[in-house]
Order: structure tokens, then sequence, then C-alpha cells
């Protein structure tokens, strides 16, 4: 998913530097106090991306999922204090934002920005297979 991030956005790391955050939290290089103020600023970032075409759309979906991702090894879900504005997104999990990005966006969008739906069955297939080879 970053080549989506990396051609429709390259002037921004904020997918890549919340991967390797997100690592270097796992193995314990860094503490949680960095990766939540990472998280804030980033989302910030993330938001400012908005874009007007699919492609532009699916690179700021991929750029939800590596926040989410990053947000996640961090805690198990987000507690803070929503708006009406923000909820549906924070709501969101991180696959679902990778699902969308690698499918060119959801169902239920507005026609342009539509899924496509193989790419979507496909996704989840994928996701399915590696979760469950992880679990066996």
């Amino acid at each position: 998913m970053l080549p989506v991030w990396e051609r429709q956005i390259p002037q921004s790391d904020i997918a890549q530097r919340a991967l390797q955050l997100a690592e270097q939290f796992l193995t314990g290089e860094t503490d949680d106090k960095t990766v939540r103020e990472a998280v804030n600023r980033f989302v910030t970032g993330v938001e400012n991306t908005a874009g007007t075409t699919t492609a532009e759309l699916n690179a700021q979906l991929v750029g939800w999922a590596c926040c989410k991702m990053l947000s996640l090894a961090l805690s198990d879900c987000y507690v803070g204090e929503k708006t009406v504005h923000d909820a549906a997104l924070d709501d969101w999990d991180y696959s679902l934002y990778a699902a969308g990005a690698h499918a060119g966006g959801f169902p239920f969008n507005e026609r342009a920005f539509q899924s496509d739906p193989v790419r979507l069955q496909e996704f989840w297939f994928w996701y399915v297979e590696q979760a469950h080879r992880i679990a066996e």
C-alpha cells in the first residue's frame, strides 16, 4: 500500500514514519508518549491531504491505515473524546482503510469514489487468509 501513498503524496513521509514508529514501539525502542504525540501529528497531516480524485482518496486511506495501525500498536482502541465530525473515521479499523485503498474506495461512496467489488473481495480474502495463517 505504501506505493499508493508515495505516488500521490510524495512530499509527505507520514505513512512511512507511522510504520517505522510502530515497529520501534513494538521492539521497545521508543515510548508511549512519543507515539501518542506522533499519532496526533500524523492524523493532522493525513487530514490535510484530502484530495478530489480517486487516486488521492486512495492515498489518504493508506495514510489513515498507517495512523490507525500506529494507534492500535499503542492501545487496543482509541478512547479520546470524539466529535460528530470525526466519529466515523475514528471508529474504523486500520484494515478497513487498507481495504478501501486497495479497492479504490468503499461501496457506500459516491459513484466516482466507489470501490471495485472484485478488488475489495480480493483484499478481504487475502486479509482473512493472512489472519488464519498467523492464528495457526
